[in-house]
C-alpha cells in the first residue's frame, strides 16, 4: 500500500529508551506504511537510533535533558521551516509553537510527584496551550480522566493505548535455567523482576524494603536505576529483557502512579505473573489478571508468595496483554490522523 500524501510531522524530544522515545518511535514505525510522515528528534544520547530525521541543535550548550531543551528552546531545537503541515507533539513536555494540532499526553506525573519545580511549571504552561488542541490523545483512561478534570474539552480527548513491542513473547522451548545462564543471573532462586527509573512515583524504596524480608530462596532483580539490596541491571536491549522476563517467576510493580506502565504489560506478554500496587491505572490495565495489593511491605510479600503458588496467573497474563496490539493502535491512530487532516 502506498502511503497517503499527508503532511504530518511527529516531534520527539527524548532518547529511545525512555517511554516517550519508545512511544514516538513505535508511532512512526507503525504508521509510516499508511501516511507520509516526518519524524524529528534531538540527538540527545550517543548511540541512539531513531527512524527519522535527526534535527541538529543550533547551540553548543550541552543539554542532556530532552524535556528541558524541547520545552525551553523549541524553536532553537527544531528547524521550524522543516515542519510544515500538521504536527503531532509526542509529549506534553514539548513546548507548543502552533495553536492547534495533535498532542499525546503520556502522564501528568510531574504535577503530583515531580521534584523539579521548573518541570512542573513548564508542564502547566504547555497544558494551557494543549487544552485548545482539537486532538488530545491520552494513553489511558486514567490520563484522560485527569485531563477532563483539568477542563480539557471531552470531545477533543481520545484514549489510545500504546502498542507493546512484539519483542516480548513467551520462549516456550527453553528451560529457565538455560536462559538464566545466558544472561548471567542466579539459576537456583525464585526470581522477582522489577523495571523502572528512580522518579518518586516509581516507589523504588519499597523494593529495597521488600528485598530485606524475602525468603532466602528468592532474589529481586531490578532493571533501570540502582536499588539498594538487590541485583541491579541496566541498559538491556529488548532481546535480553525478553529473556529476563521469561526466566523470572514474578514481576513486581510498586508504582504509586503511572500514565500507563509499559513494563508490567511487557512482562505479561511473556506469561509472567504480575504483583502490583492497587492503584487506578493498574486496575485499568491489569485488573484481575494480576495480584493487586495495598502499598505495604507485608502486602507485597503476601502477593509475591500468592503469585508464586498460583499458576493460573500465567494464562491470565497472556490473555490480558493480548488487548494491547499494534493492529489496534494503528487502527485508532489512523482514524485520528484522517480526522485531523480533514479538520486542520
Amino acid at each position: 500500500m502506498q502511503p497517503a500524501a499527508l503532511d504530518v510531522s511527529i516531534i520527539n524530544n527524548c532518547p529511545t529508551y525512555s517511554g516517550i522515545g519508545r512511544y514516538t518511535n513505535e508511532l512512526y514505525s507503525l504508521l509510516s506504511p499508511y501516511f507520509s510522515l516526518g519524524y524529528f528528534t534531538l540527538p540527545l544520547t550517543d548511540g541512539d537510533e531513531f527512524p527519522g530525521k535527526i534535527v541538529k541543535r543550533k547551540t553548543t550548550i550541552p543539554f542532556t535533558s530532552g524535556w528541558f531543551f524541547g520545552s525551553m528552546f523549541t524553536k532553537t531545537a527544531f528547524d521550524v521551516a522543516l515542519l510544515n503541515g500538521l504536527l503531532h507533539y509526542g509529549s506534553a513536555m514539548i513546548r507548543p509553537w502552533t495553536e492547534d494540532g495533535i498532542v499525546t499526553v503520556l502522564d501528568l506525573i510531574p504535577l503530583s510527584f515531580g521534584n523539579n519545580r521548573l518541570e512542573k511549571l513548564v508542564l502547566k504552561r504547555n497544558l494551557k496551550v494543549f487544552k485548545n488542541f482539537s486532538f488530545v490523545i491520552a494513553i489511558s483512561e486514567r490520563v484522560k480522566n485527569e485531563l477532563a478534570s483539568r477542563k480539557f474539552p471531552e470531545e477533543n480527548l481520545h484514549t489510545i493505548y500504546p502498542n507493546i513491542s512484539k519483542s516480548f513473547f513467551p520462549i516456550n522451548d527453553v528451560e529457565k535455567s538455560k536462559l538464566r545462564r545466558e544472561i548471567g543471573i542466579p539459576a537456583d532462586k525464585k526470581l522477582v523482576i522489577s523495571v523502572s527509573g528512580a522518579t518518586k512515583n516509581k516507589n523504588i524504596e519499597m523494593i529495597s524494603r521488600i528485598a530485606k524480608d524475602l525468603s532466602g530462596d528468592c532474589q529481586i532483580i531490578h532493571v533501570g536505576s540502582s536499588v539498594d539490596g538487590v541485583l541491579n541491571l541496566n541498559n538491556l536491549p529488548n532481546e535480553v529483557l525478553n529473556k529476563l522476563y521469561n526466566s523470572a517467576d514474578v514481576f513486581l510493580a510498586p508504582s504509586l502512579d503511572e500514565g500507563f506502565g509499559y513494563p508490567p504489560i511487557e512482562a505479561q506478554k511473556t506469561g509472567l505473573p504480575v504483583v502490583a500496587n492497587d492503584i487506578d491505572i493498574f486496575r485499568e490495565t491489569l485488573g484481575d489478571s494480576a495480584v493487586l495489593v495495598k502499598n505495604s511491605e507485608e502486602e507485597y510479600l503476601k502477593g509475591i508468595n500468592y503469585a508464586l503458588k498460583d499458576d493460573s496467573f500465567r494464562k491470565k497474563s497472556l490473555i490480558n496483554s493480548s488487548r494491547f496490539t499494534a493492529e489496534k493502535f494503528v487502527s485508532d491512530m489512523k482514524a485520528i490522523y484522517q480526522d485531523a487532516i480533514k479538520l486542520l
